[in-house]
């Protein structure tokens, strides 16, 4: 488990929480990091949690099936996955090819 200690600009400290929650390596509960906010004034805000880093959950396999009934696999690194609208979903992340 790591401590992470923030401190900066409310709008910018805000960020990056929410970006922290979207990390598939770290682990952290989004109760916990939502009640982090220690301190915030005009001037700032400062902000702890504990993560749990997890760098094997950093790749995932993105599957899909098609009309046939086939299967597409894709390994990505970093995948988002956003549901911009019922049953409308985008995948997001790094790709490698090992033979290129």
């Amino acid at each position: 488990m790591v401590k992470i200690q923030i401190e900066g600009p409310n709008h910018e400290v805000q960020c990056f929480l929410y970006e922290l929650q979207r990390c598939s390596q770290f682990k952290s509960l989004k109760e916990q990091v939502a009640s982090s906010i220690k301190n915030e004034t005009k001037d700032g805000t400062e902000a702890g949690c504990f993560i749990n880093y997890l760098p094997d959950q950093r790749m995932r396999i993105v599957q899909m099936v098609t009309p046939e009934g086939g299967e597409i696999r894709i390994p990505l690194f970093d995948v988002i996955h956003v549901e911009i609208e019922k049953g409308v979903k985008v995948f997001a992340g790094k790709g490698f090819d090992a033979f290129s």
